[in-house]
């Protein structure tokens, strides 16, 4: 059987990250992806697409080259089948199934496979549903049709802007309201290429929104061959005026996808969230279950679900390399990397980070920079893109003694404003922007939040003061009267002792 310290299974985007980031750090590791690869030769994104939302084939073209070039260490066409676990075996927990037998094993693995499971409806008449991996693409099959979509994600709405204009109508049903992505900043939530089929909703266009729970549906095929919808609640199907009751000829089934974890025996114990959708874990990507799994990629992304982006390619690009750093503390004994420089640079470094660091930008709300200063040597040192939810252990992951855990320190991160985000939000508002530095706390889009802490941080809210940067446009936080002379009035008061009063609901 073959050993390595570090499994990895599943070569996409989180997966890759990982594997790039172990063979940076010199690890002894290895990647399974069931699938295989073509090959190719520039890894500059722009040589495969101009587009602002590239085409999915175009970033499966890249990052089987990014591998290639990486000269990762991928098995390709090699399909874990069962993974086993030995809490006995320190240095072979985890026992992995290759074509039925068992044929490696590891101390670490690192579950990277992405969200493979498509997510079905257990209601009666669901055999004439029209799953989302197997419903006709061709707008042609639609013509002059009548069609439910059960579900009002991304997903069921590039359905429903694919076929509407050749339809008779398209209905879009789920239990909750539309959350659109501008209102609630949840990249997940509806995004505006998608969502065309509602000016044909609001514009009376027989196209509709409809919210009722599907898995209260019955199914049913009538003798004129439509298919017709009840529901055990009522009401919204059984109305004479409903907007079900002509039927339907097409229902699609457009539900999400979740993990699988077949592939652990017995499955993985944990329950999983949110709606049975992610596998459960700890606030360092690590399984509550099994000691040494870990998991990447958008598998991870309950740890900032409906707030950040670790659930697509351009979030969890940072929370991989936080795993990979996280990995180095507990496995190698590596210290989290600092850089250290002179004080009088602080004010100048924060605030060129606030506006150059795209892992705070894209991870808002998760990710943060950690600055603890040293007012003996007139030094800082600078920690970059530490996950906030760990700050109760940034002693640990810096190898800090008990001396340097009372040293003042500053955490920079980013994030929207106080009550602007959530469905139904008046984002357009005329008050949605801010424009004077005074202003500044009450700013509503995304901006720098730097927190001054007495001690090194262990909670944002234990914070002495917190400094909002004023909002900018352009995401460029150096202008001298905007931005940079009211922290730096900030911080010469709180780095001369003077008390700094803030209301706690300012946290």
């Amino acid at each position: 059987m073959d050993m390595n310290d570090y499994c990895i299974v599943g070569a996409g985007p989180g997966g890759l990250q990982m594997g790039y980031f172990m063979k940076q750090n010199g690890w002894n590791y290895k990647m399974f992806e069931k699938e295989s690869t073509p090959d190719n030769e520039d890894l500059l994104f722009t040589k495969y697409s101009n587009d602002y939302f590239p085409h999915a084939d175009s970033m499966l073209t890249y990052l089987n080259d990014y591998a290639m070039m990486n000269d990762l260490n991928i098995m390709y066409n090699t399909e874990i089948e069962k993974v086993s676990y030995d809490k006995m075996n320190d240095k072979c927990r985890f026992k992995l199934q290759i074509m039925g037998a068992m044929k490696q094993c590891c101390k670490t693995l690192v579950m990277a496979s992405g969200m493979s499971q498509l997510k079905h409806l257990n209601i009666s008449g669901n055999e004439h549903l029209d799953s989302y991996d197997k419903m006709s693409t061709n707008p042609k099959d639609y013509e002059g049709k009548s069609v439910l979509i059960i579900g009002k994600g991304n997903s069921a709405f590039e359905i429903a802007s694919s076929i509407y204009g050749v339809t008779n109508y398209v209905h879009l049903v789920s239990r909750n309201r539309l959350r659109m992505s501008w209102e609630t900043h949840y990249t997940g939530d509806l995004r505006g290429v998608s969502n065309e089929v509602l000016d044909a909703y609001q514009l009376k266009s027989l196209d509709t929104v409809l919210e009722a729970d599907a898995s209260k549906f019955t199914v049913t095929k009538g003798a004129d061959g439509m298919l017709h919808v009840t529901s055990s609640e009522g009401n919204l199907t059984t109305r004479d005026s409903s907007p079900m009751r002509q039927g339907y000829d097409k229902v699609i089934e457009c539900v999400g996808f979740q993990w699988d974890d077949s592939v652990f025996e017995g499955g993985h114990p944990s329950t999983m969230y949110p709606e049975h959708t992610y596998p459960v874990i700890k606030t360092d990507f690590e399984s509550e279950q099994y000691p040494g799994l870990y998991f990447a990629g958008n598998l991870a992304h309950s740890l900032d679900y409906r707030k950040s982006s670790g659930g697509f390619i351009h979030g969890f690009r940072y929370t991989a390399k936080a795993l990979s750093k996280i990995l180095a503390r507990k496995n190698e004994d590596k210290s989290w990397p600092s850089m250290d420089y002179k004080m009088d640079k602080l004010t100048n470094h924060l605030l060129t980070r606030a506006s150059e660091s795209s892992a705070i930008y894209q991870m808002y709300g998760y990710l943060c920079d950690v600055a603890v200063l040293d007012k003996d040597s007139n030094m800082f040192k600078y920690y970059e893109e530490f996950p906030i939810k760990n700050l109760k252990d940034f002693a640990y992951y810096a190898k800090m003694d008990k001396t340097e855990e009372m040293k003042p320190s500053i955490v920079l991160c980013k994030d929207y404003g106080r009550n602007f985000s959530g469905p139904g939000m008046d984002v357009f508002g005329p008050s949605r922007s801010v424009t004077s530095p005074d202003e500044a706390a009450n700013s509503k889009y995304l901006h720098p939040w730097i927190y001054l802490f007495n001690n090194v941080p262990k909670c944002l809210k234990e914070a002495t003061y917190v400094h909002h940067v004023l909002e900018d446009s352009t995401y460029t936080f150096d202008g001298p009267m905007s931005h940079v002379k009211p922290f730096e009035m900030v911080l010469d008061k709180f780095l001369s002792g003077v008390k700094l009063h803030m209301m706690k609901s300012e946290l």
